[in-house]
């Protein structure tokens, strides 16, 4: 496999990795099959937009042989867990020193991790996140309220700026972006009419809930304000997942993935016609 400017990259956090999907399985391998079009998946595990810029700007351009004119985000997840406080130890620079040094000795953390996994042996996969078993009877769902000005200030201040620059790093190298609204586990948080509802046992997430939902109509804001620069998929929006599709909060099993290559296969037709 060589990389090549017809091979978009793809960036996000663990749901765009799906390291606990079997090959073939994943949204991108089902992409991969309906498109033809070849990938790179730059998804790591826990990515936010601080990652995504770190990314654009301090590694995948330095790959050789890879130069894709389109970049697709599927971004938001991770971002819902941030703050105002926890955002500066995620962002690039001096506040990231910390990352740095993990990442100079991944190959030591792998290995110690893949020594403590065999001793452990097998185990259920949820990545220490909210789970609910897909046969569980339906929870009741409640709507939701928060310090909405902590969430406003923080998408205003944090998000989007964060946003504005990935375009902006994209397009000083006439790359096209697109970003992807990502969906949640509708048996535990759903979006309707402009409010939040999420189910009455986790009720710990609320502030996640209610931020992604702000993070997702900023999102498309930012894209849909800069369109020759980008293009917006409302994924969550216009997909209809079931609990079924999904093993934890967020990450999806190998019938949510289908859904998402499926759909996305259809959006992101138009990268297999050449130059438009």
């Amino acid at each position: 496999w060589r990389p090549s400017s017809s091979c978009p990259a793809i960036l996000g956090g663990s749901t765009t990795d799906q390291r606990y999907i079997t090959e073939g399985e994943t949204w991108q391998d089902v992409l991969r099959a309906l498109t033809h079009i070849p990938l790179a998946n730059a998804g790591v595990d826990g990515m936010t937009s601080y990652g995504h810029i770190v990314a654009v700007s301090e590694w995948l351009h330095k790959i050789p042989g890879l130069a894709p004119r389109y970049y697709l985000h599927y971004i938001g997840v991770n971002d819902a867990s941030l703050s105002e406080d926890t955002a500066r130890f995620d962002a690039p620079g001096q506040d990231s020193a910390w990352w740095r040094k993990v990442l100079r000795r991944s190959v030591i953390a792998k290995g110690a991790l893949g020594l403590w996994l065999r001793m452990a042996g097998a185990r259920e996969v949820s990545h220490g996140r909210i789970t609910i078993a897909t046969d569980a009877p339906d929870i009741p769902m409640m709507k939701v309220a928060g310090d909405r000005d902590a969430i406003d200030h923080f998408v205003k201040t944090r998000y989007i700026p964060n946003l504005r620059k990935l375009l902006d790093l994209h397009k000083q190298r006439n790359e096209s972006v697109i970003f992807v609204k990502q969906p949640a586990n509708p048996a535990i948080v759903k979006w309707e009419g402009g409010e939040t509802f999420l189910a009455t046992q986790f009720s710990a997430l609320k502030r996640w809930a209610l931020q992604l939902a702000e993070i997702n109509v900023a999102t498309e804001a930012v894209c849909k304000a800069r369109p020759n620069d980008c293009r917006f998929i409302d994924l969550a929006g216009r997909v209809k997942f079931n609990r079924a599709d999904f093993y934890d909060l967020a990450h999806t099993t190998p019938a949510g993935s289908a859904k998402i290559g499926r759909f996305l296969a259809g959006e992101l037709a138009f990268m297999g016609r050449g130059p438009s």
